[in-house]
């Protein structure tokens, strides 16, 4: 089964068999009739494979790289050839795009009452914010007006949100007891969520398991006083800027030995700052789940409506390959998309532990919210 990895966001010169007839959306897809999702996943995870395959297989017959350098070729590759002829503009017709995404998955409560709080859901607030549900894939004719997420692939996410619900409820069963029209899907390149997600979080786990100042052991008062705010202070406003201007003193990239005499002393101010840069983001990431921050430039003071999210913070600025929440089309719409666009997509779930991770770390911060 496919899993996390291959090439992503590769180009391949694939001819388009437009002989063949395409298919048209089957009517019993919409008829109502009752869809087995658990065989559509499984089909849906063998197209997966396949697509997969194919793209493999036509970057070794295309480029005729071996395994030791493949890996270098594709890091290089970019969406567009040259362009400096006719025969490279020939041969974008050919080619064929392949593309993998994390696909992230939250709830998002419809407010039908705010005076009735029997109607929260047990458990519900685990996954207030987004957790890696799977990954899709998108096989596509190359476009030159291309962006990193196309949007083909909101349109890919509408057609298999069948699917995505579906692993979401064996990812995290809270999910099988949510309303599907309250939850919530985002997507992301694979190269940046390893980057900006996967690498970051699994650095805090190594950092708050060897650290005494894990976040669990954070008081509002502890973390803005790390953070050099008031111990009163509640202004969502200053506490970023305070964040911002902390964690870019401090960020360990900037303690970059200039001179070998003093290799030994940047050394040592490079581990001592990383320490107080973790401490940093464990203080900030603390404030900002806990609740109870007011937004100075909003009238609407509620912590729901700032729209904060610990997942979303990772990476900054640079970590622009993120999208979400995606406004999703009708199966049926999407179908038609699919179509006429002559892209294949697939879905395929993600390791159990990355989810259960992730999970957890929501838990985490879920407890932390409630906290008096």
């Amino acid at each position: 089964m496919a899993g996390f990895g291959g090439a992503s966001g590769s180009t391949t010169k694939k001819k388009n068999k437009t002989n063949k007839k395409k298919k048209s959306p089957s009517s019993s897809s919409f008829s109502g009739a009752k869809y087995d999702v658990t065989a559509a996943l499984l089909r849906s995870e063998k197209l997966y494979d396949k697509l997969q395959g194919e793209n493999t297989k036509a970057i070794y017959s295309t480029t005729g790289k071996d395994d030791d350098n493949l890996e270098e070729y594709l890091d290089q590759f970019t969406y567009k050839p040259s362009n400096n002829n006719e025969e490279d503009a020939n041969d974008i017709k050919e080619e064929t795009v392949f593309s993998e995404f994390v696909v992230a998955a939250k709830y998002n409560p419809k407010k039908k009452n705010n005076n009735n709080k029997n109607n929260k859901i047990v458990g519900s607030s685990s996954v207030l914010d987004w957790l890696p549900i799977g990954q899709i894939c998108l096989s596509r004719p190359y476009n030159s007006n291309d962006e990193r997420i196309p949007n083909d692939l909101i349109d890919a996410v509408s057609l298999n949100c069948r699917e995505l619900s579906h692993m979401a409820s064996i990812t995290v069963p809270i999910f099988s007891k949510l309303p599907r029209q309250d939850i919530q899907y985002s997507v992301e390149t694979m190269e940046s969520w390893y980057k900006y997600v996967y690498d970051n979080i699994m650095e805090n786990n190594e950092s708050s398991s060897s650290s005494d100042s894990s976040s669990s052991k954070w008081t509002k008062k502890d973390a803005r006083v790390a953070l050099g705010l008031p111990e009163d202070c509640n202004d969502l406003k200053e506490i970023k800027a305070a964040y911002r201007k902390l964690s870019f003193k401090y960020h360990p990239d900037r303690f970059v030995n200039q001179d070998q005499e003093t290799e030994e002393e940047t050394e040592k101010e490079r581990k001592e700052a990383s320490i107080k840069y973790t401490q940093i983001k464990q203080a900030y990431e603390y404030l900002m789940m806990s609740g109870g921050m007011m937004d100075s430039s909003s009238s609407d003071t509620s912590s729901s409506s700032t729209g904060l999210s610990w997942y979303e913070s990772l990476g900054g600025r640079e970590r622009t390959d993120f999208k979400g929440p995606l406004k999703l089309i009708s199966i049926q719409e999407a179908s038609e998309r699919k179509e006429k666009g002559n892209w294949e997509s697939a879905v395929v779930g993600i390791d159990p532990e990355v989810a259960l991770m992730f999970n957890a770390r929501n838990q985490a911060n879920s407890m932390m919210m409630n906290k008096k």
